[in-house]
């Protein structure tokens, strides 16, 4: 009978081993290469970190630096644009200050004025006057203490659009320069009738304040006015005012007091 021989697995262990032992150590030294590589790229990302970081401050810091140097060149300018308010306020202080002692100024000279030009009208009264023109003159005066005495002018303008435009004026006293506008008088009948039965811009009041009832309307009318219009207003007081006498001196030439309004009246 064969004997069996027994193997030696000693050499086999050995072996065995062997290559455990490389497997190993290949396994370590790779290992301690990832650590070392996984080393190196935390400190690569930390520098990274730290560069990203110094770089979003600088970014921060450098917003920061423009919108304070903004805010500074807003500021200036706020305050120059604040002084010039304040010089165009201290100018228009003096042109108001400056424009109001101009007009006092007027004002006093314009007073000034009408007392010089009463004095030297009075004055040639004095100078030029007859004996017997004093006389009419204050025979006048007692007349016109007793009974009033109107006067009404009717002056006409040709307007290309609107036709003639009857200017009116009146005077409750010969001796006065003074006039007082009392409007347009239409032409047209039913118009000038609407306008009587308002009062006539103040005409019909005026000559109803008489003395006693005791008056005297003289109407005249320019060339320029509408035909007849000075019978038709005669013809009207009439109607209003019954007891006042009413003349119509009809068209006169020249010698017309009443004064149109322009533009600016």
């Amino acid at each position: 009978m064969r004997r069996e021989r027994k193997l030696d697995m000693m050499p086999l262990l050995d072996i065995f081993m062997t290559v455990l032992f490389l497997f190993a150590t290949i396994q370590e030294g790779q290992i301690e290469v990832q650590t070392y590589e996984a080393i190196d790229l935390e400190a690569a990302f930390a520098a990274e970190k730290v560069r990203a970081d110094t770089l979003a401050k600088a970014i921060d810091d450098a917003q920061l630096e423009e919108r304070r140097q903004e805010l500074e060149n807003t500021s200036i300018a706020l305050a120059s644009e604040r002084e010039r308010n304040m010089q165009l306020a201290t100018q228009l202080a003096t042109v108001k200050s400056q424009k109001s002692d101009a007009e006092a100024a007027l004002a006093e000279a314009q007073l000034k004025l009408s007392s010089l030009e009463k004095q030297a009208r009075e004055q040639l009264q004095k100078v030029f006057k007859s004996a017997d023109q004093f006389r009419k003159d204050d025979v006048l005066d007692k007349l016109l203490d007793q009974q009033m005495v109107f006067e009404v002018e009717i002056k006409g303008v040709i307007d290309p659009v609107q036709g003639v435009i009857n200017h009116c004026c009146f005077r409750s006293d010969p001796r006065s320069l003074s006039w007082t506008p009392c409007g347009t008088i239409p032409a047209e009948e039913a118009l000038r009738a609407q306008w009587f039965s308002t009062g006539a811009d103040g005409l019909l009041a005026a000559l109803r304040a008489t003395k006693g009832g005791n008056a005297v309307t003289i109407i005249r009318q320019d060339a320029s006015s509408s035909y007849l219009i000075g019978d038709k207003i005669a013809t009207s007081i009439r109607g209003q005012i019954p007891e006042q006498k009413v003349y119509n001196e009809g068209i006169v030439a020249a010698g017309m007091s009443c004064r149109v309004p322009d533009a600016t009246d």
